[in-house]
């Protein structure tokens, strides 16, 4: 054993004549980048199939070079593994020299496979309930104890300090999935930020190049401390764990399902609203729980769902199964279902999610991702403000400066907001997103505050004249999109602005938008924004006569609710209709609205105005009086094929985007091929995404003048083939077929000669 300030920085050995190194890789605005050329990382989450948590002290760097060696040749680039505190720091603030020489053997044998590093600090959690901890913790809070916060930050020094400018670490994960087990319930918001500050400054104090990451869960979805608004200003990138399959409230459906295949994109883009890269760590299902081909199609669309909605890298859990000889001992003993997450057996044989992370890997390899971004938005999906702050942060409420009367808020008092309000909010967003990609939308995640800052630059830049939306038919619109994202130009603020209740409401805080929220939409509505909401009993929205043309009369105790459209309007037409179920919850029951001037489009059974459509100034707005985003959250299998209820509100998203002259960049026509691009100049790439475990024929089409597109990449361990997903050119666009659960990327240049 050695003392906390013992060895100096790592030298580099002589190996490095053995074999070429690997070339040090930085984060850019997005992606990771190796000698000026980005990538998408794609790799595993390392637990040996024998030795399983005990590899380090049953050491066998033979075995472990086997496993990176299968790691590889799956195509991936990087693996993420856990760095045991107590084996490492056995008492405090003395270290291992022997943990520390078997992590330099891990250091030369990634090597040797051309793979990246992206160990994890402060293990912990890991594998099912268990929880490995500290022998001389004693109880004291990991993230709140003077002396516990002293020992982390000199930990994380001395990992930096050995390790300082080492080209095989990809980046430092500073933990999984905290708050630490042990301290669950017991960490707050300013607890998870001091933390990640300290520990975030330890390291960067030792090795200013170091990349940051903490290896959230559901932190996002959850609003936990450690939720990404917390903990963005201190860290270089932010990770999800998307596990729709332990998170049954918000997807009450089957693991290969619509709503849980979309899991991994709405956390991607709820985390990129805060304005950091997100990479989607860990993510699959067990084969002791679901059948490995399942498994395969869930991790498939997961995969490519998360490139289309902006992820910069993947590491699905885990490497492999564990071997029958764990079974009988901790952890496995206790977490039959851990024992079967591997995308490879046990004797490194793939599994289906191994062949889909293999086709995976090959396509993305071959994209030339240099000057390419994912494209801008055509919709925003507003996250409250209060949602957003630490909890007991008042700035921004407009507070007297001198504090002469204190201000105390009873909600604060008593919490940031409970899980039943969390959900709330959460069931909305998560349904509107939903419906916005099945309607043919890519939806960004802007916090209230942003999106107020980002409007008033929009409408003063714009002077007298009209400012410019993205995704408007024009040409003129066109070339902010695509064309300013490629030139490094702040993209327009998305003309479509979509407010699914409950963030219209007034009584909780954690849901709904401030005050002063609505005289800023209506100054944009009138420069030409688009705003949707959906109203429940508990709506407040000030000034709504003016935006809405209506206002709120009462509200209407039901349990079902008929909506009958009265007049054609773009696509709906006259005669359509929906029956929606309503739980028996005031937040569920529809407004009662008073018609003031706006145009009723649809009508409930009782002949009273359900959806009413205005024009202010050059924009345009509507408002619906059932909340139907957070009805649909409520249904089990809501967006599955067939469902005429999500059928009736995309159709209305739809309409409204017309409505607004909106047309997104690339469209399928087909509610479940989701389709995104990213886009560089006069070229990009153009992800299609089958959410549906049907095969679907459709017409790729575009709002770009392409002369150009091809698939691009391998199809190996895919359902379709060559000739299905290669594109023929079509009437309006290319005809594609593409099969159940799959994902393919194809690559396209701008040009006069379009097809």
């Amino acid at each position: 054993m050695s003392p906390k300030k013992g060895p100096a920085p790592r030298k580099r050995g002589s190996s490095a004549n053995i074999y070429p190194a690997l070339p040090k890789a930085r984060l850019g605005k997005i992606y990771f980048e190796a000698e000026g050329k980005p990538f998408i990382v794609v790799g595993l989450h390392w637990v040996p199939a024998k030795t399983a948590l005990q590899w380090a002290q049953d050491w066998n760097p033979s075995d472990i070079e086997k496993d990176f060696a299968k790691i590889r040749e799956l195509g991936c680039s990087a693996l993420r593994f856990d760095l045991f505190w107590s084996w490492f720091e056995p008492q405090p603030g003395v270290y291992s020299e022997k943990a520390f020489a078997q992590f330099d053997a891990l250091i030369e044998i990634a090597k040797r496979q051309n793979l990246y590093l992206h160990p994890t600090l402060f293990i912990g959690g890991e594998v099912g309930e268990a929880f490995w901890d500290l022998p001389w913790r004693a109880g004291r809070h990991p993230h709140a104890d003077p002396e516990m916060l002293r020992l982390e930050t000199d930990h994380a020094a001395e990992f930096a300090r050995r390790y300082r400018g080492e080209p095989a670490i990809l980046a430092w994960d500073l933990t999984d999935e905290p708050p630490f087990w042990v301290a669950a319930g017991k960490t707050d918001d300013s607890m998870a930020l001091n933390w990640t500050r300290l520990i975030s400054w330890s390291i960067k104090r030792n090795d200013p190049d170091a990349i940051i990451c903490v290896g959230t869960s559901m932190e996002d979805l959850g609003h936990g401390p450690f939720r990404p608004d917390v903990i963005a200003p201190e860290v270089d990138f932010l990770s999800s764990h998307p596990y729709p399959i332990y998170a049954l409230r918000a997807f009450p459906d089957p693991m290969l399902s619509e709503r849980g295949s979309y899991c991994g994109a709405f956390q991607t883009v709820l985390s990129r609203g805060t304005g950091r890269p997100l990479m989607l760590q860990e993510f699959g299902a067990s084969s002791a729980q679901y059948d490995p081909e399942r498994i395969g199609m869930y991790e498939r669309i997961t995969l490519f769902s998360g490139l289309a909605n902006g992820a910069m890298g993947f590491m699905p859990w885990c490497y492999t199964d564990a071997a029958p000889e764990t079974f009988a001992r901790a952890p496995y003993i206790r977490a039959p279902h851990e024992t079967q997450f591997g995308v490879c057996t046990w004797d490194r044989k793939d599994r289906p999610a191994g062949r889909a992370l293999r086709g995976f890997a090959k396509t993305v390899s071959g994209m030339d991702l240099r000057g390419v971004e994912p494209a801008p938005a055509e919709a925003a999906l507003l996250v409250p403000g209060e949602w957003a702050r630490i909890h007991g942060d008042l700035a921004g409420l407009g507070l007297p400066q001198d504090g002469s009367i204190p201000y105390t808020s009873v909600q604060d008092a008593n919490g940031s907001g409970s899980d039943e309000d969390n959900a709330w909010l959460m069931g909305g967003l998560l349904s509107s997103f939903i419906l916005c990609r099945r309607a043919g939308l890519k939806a960004e995640m802007p916090r209230e505050e942003e999106w107020k800052e980002r409007s008033l630059r929009t409408l003063h830049g714009a002077r007298n004249a009209a400012p410019a939306f993205e995704n408007d038919k024009s040409e003129k619109a066109a070339d902010t999109g695509a064309g300013a994202a490629a030139a490094g130009m702040a993209p327009a603020l998305p003309r479509l602005l979509f407010l699914p209740s409950p963030l219209s409401s007034t009584e909780k805080n954690l849901v709904h938008v401030h005050t002063d929220f609505w005289s800023s939409a209506a100054a944009w509505v009138k420069k030409g924004g688009a705003l949707y909401t959906s109203l429940c009993a508990d709506a407040a929205i000030p000034g709504m006569k003016e935006i809405f043309g209506a206002s709120l009369s009462d509200h209407t105790p039901e349990t079902e609710i008929t909506i009958t459209i009265i007049e054609d309007f773009c696509g709906l037409k006259k005669g359509d209709m929906a029956r929606f179920s309503l739980p028996a919850m005031p937040r569920f029951w529809p407004a009662l609205l008073k018609i003031e001037g706006g145009r009723v489009i649809a009508e409930d059974s009782a002949g009273r105005p359900v959806i009413v459509a205005n024009r202010l100034g050059a924009g345009r707005t509507m408002a619906c009086a059932c909340p139907l985003e957070a009805c649909l959250a409520s249904v089990p299998m809501a967006f599955e094929g067939g469902n005429p209820a999500e059928d009736f509100v995309r159709r209305l998203y739809a309409a409204f985007s017309s409505w607004a002259g909106v047309r997104p960049l690339f469209e399928s026509g087909q509610p479940s091929v989701e389709t995104a691009a990213l886009v560089g100049k006069g070229r990009g790439y153009t992800v299609l995404v089958n959410h549906s475990s049907e095969a679907e024929d459709v017409v790729l089409s575009s709002r770009l003048k392409l002369a150009k597109i091809r698939l691009l990449g391998p199809l190996a361990g895919r359902t379709a083939s060559d000739r299905a997903l290669s594109p023929k050119a079509a009437d309006g666009g290319w005809r594609i077929s593409i099969g159940p659960c799959e994902g393919a990327v194809y690559e396209w240049k701008e040009g006069s000669a379009a097809n």
